[in-house]
């Protein structure tokens, strides 16, 4: 292997762990974020998608003082009745609603 491509691998390597870098922090800043500042909400499923070899996905919306946040969350097996106009609960750092998550087992209903 020459200097040249040495220097391209090296490369792409800190890239990619750099990238998984800021992922791990990402994930761990969000769930410090919900657990310190806790709030939860109503929200909707808007939509039900599959991918192929990865199972299926609901998107859901809440609103927080007028402003719309949304995430998405991979079901499970049990979960895959679950359909557009669902509520359920969801859980949000009061800070920055955009770090939350949704209760698949928590679904709100009208009885």
């Amino acid at each position: 292997m020459s200097f040249k491509n040495n220097k391209s691998f090296l490369l792409l390597l800190l890239v990619l762990v750099a990238t998984l870098a800021y992922g791990i922090y990402s994930s761990i800043n969000s769930s410090n974020a919900i657990e310190k500042e806790s709030v939860m909400s109503k929200c909707v499923i808007t939509s039900k998608y599959s991918v192929i070899s990865r199972g299926y996905y609901v998107n859901y919306e809440f609103y927080v003082n007028g402003n719309k946040y949304e995430g998405t969350q991979k079901l499970k097996k049990k979960d895959l009745d679950i359909v557009e106009g669902d509520e359920f609960v969801v859980e949000y750092a009061k800070s920055n609603p955009s770090y939350n998550k949704i209760y698949l087992d928590k679904k709100i209903t009208d009885e």
